[in-house]
């Protein structure tokens, strides 16, 4: 466990029993340390002893391991950890006579730690006399220049919106031809939406979760008879509660562009790793020339 930069680190160096029953106990071990933790990134690096796919192992059979692959798979989900993009060797591990390979040895991370860690995936170097070849994490934060302005459409919804604009645009006084006031209000505006942005869609998790705890109090003081019903506007919280909700599906789908988030799925963690998920395959890691 380490303390830096005022965030909280789990890294656990992992060397896994052989057997799938030492793999179990190691794995209920860790979800239930994790159980345990509210808050904190992880890294988990090490030899696993496991692979998360039938492609992960040559020279022997992959029939036998399906169960242990599901299960290891599971172990990572509920970790909720990712295994980031490798680069170097296909394998990390080498039977004697050279004759079976595995990936046994990775690290998984999760997007916290890969997010303050700047990491871009892993690389595989070479070995020495062990039967094991060495991992480095690769991390290399990108410097895209200046955060882009975006609109988002759930401010369209939001009811202080168009009056914020229309006071906005009314008050700025810019003097010049039309084409260098239009582009100087515009700048100004747009200045000023990122701080209004912040202030009204800034905390939203943290109101959707206030607005639930505000219901749920007001619920049980009315079935326990400790107020009178009519003067609490219960309808009025729900209603903020849905708009909340709402403003943040619309902030979700305009961020994925994925359409399994009209099936209701979109208040997912999967759904948030697979925004920042994508945006990781699409960095280039490395490049291969045609006669290395």
């Amino acid at each position: 466990m380490v303390h830096q930069g005022g965030g909280l680190f789990y890294i656990v160096n992992v060397y896994a029993p052989c057997t799938i029953s030492g793999k179990r106990k190691l794995w209920q071990e860790l979800l239930d340390f994790k159980s345990n933790k509210e808050e904190g990134d992880w890294c988990l690096g090490g030899d696993f002893n496991a692979v998360l796919k039938a492609g992960e192992r040559k020279g022997s059979s992959a029939l036998n391991r399906q169960s242990e692959r599901w299960e290891f798979r599971q172990f990572v989900e509920g970790m909720e950890v990712i295994d980031v993009p490798v680069t170097g060797k296909k394998f990390t591990w080498f039977s004697a006579d050279g004759k079976v390979m595995s990936r046994l040895d990775r690290f998984l991370l999760s997007e916290g730690f890969i997010e303050k860690g700047g990491v871009s995936g892993q690389w595989v170097g070479d070995r020495d006399i062990s039967d094991h070849y060495l991992i480095w994490l690769i991390c290399s934060k990108l410097d895209w220049g200046p955060k882009l302005f975006k609109f988002n459409n759930c401010w369209l919804d939001h009811a202080e919106f168009k009056p914020f604009v229309e006071n906005l645009w009314g008050n700025l006084q810019i003097e010049g031809k039309k084409a260098y006031v239009i582009k100087e209000k515009l700048k100004r505006i747009k200045e000023e939406l990122k701080v209004w942005n912040k202030e009204v869609f800034g905390a939203l998790d943290l109101n959707i979760e206030k607005t639930v705890k505000e219901i749920n109090e007001v619920e049980g003081l009315i079935a326990s008879d400790d107020i009178v019903a009519g003067l609490v506007d219960k309808d009025g919280i729900q209603q903020r509660f849905w708009e909340q909700l709402h403003y943040k599906e619309s902030l979700l789908k305009q961020k994925s562009r994925m359409r399994w988030v009209k099936d209701g799925d979109a208040n997912t963690r999967y759904f948030h790793a697979s925004i920042k998920g994508r945006r990781r395959k699409n960095q280039i890691v490395s490049l291969k020339k045609d006669d290395a």
